[in-house]
């Protein structure tokens, strides 16, 4: 009997001192904010006959440099501007212009300066 209780304590305690989740930076999460997208350009679900250059505006505590961007799960990489508003404005060029009828998927990835991860994606529809 004494076995199976050392076994139960054993499994028990070993959730209980589960390693705590740690930032990029090193230190300990005890609160999480994500990262926020907004103000896309073109907007969500947005149909238009071309696409070839494109913006998001990332919140003021995103890690900037943790942002990664892709278009039709193909890394790209955009210009990063910090705004007065410690906001982040993430533009995009396309070295084509994409005018074939179909969808095209825009997604940004990042983490915050806390160390939580963030995502956003968005389709546009060309006609």
């Amino acid at each position: 009997m004494p076995r199976k209780t050392l076994l139960l304590l054993c499994l028990l305690s070993s959730n209980v001192f589960a390693a705590p989740r740690m930032s990029h930076h090193g230190e300990f999460i005890t609160k999480c904010h994500n990262p926020l997208f907004f103000n896309e350009i073109p907007a969500k679900e947005a149909t238009v006959t071309s696409l070839q250059d494109f913006s998001v505006t990332a919140s003021d505590n995103t890690d900037i440099e943790t942002i990664k961007f892709s278009v039709n799960n193909q890394l790209f990489i955009p210009t990063l501007e910090r705004l007065r508003s410690n906001r982040i404005l993430i533009t995009g060029h396309l070295g084509e212009v994409i005018s074939t009828s179909g969808t095209v998927l825009l997604k940004i990835w990042s983490e915050s300066n806390d160390g939580c991860n963030g995502l956003h994606a968005w389709r546009v529809y060309i006609k």
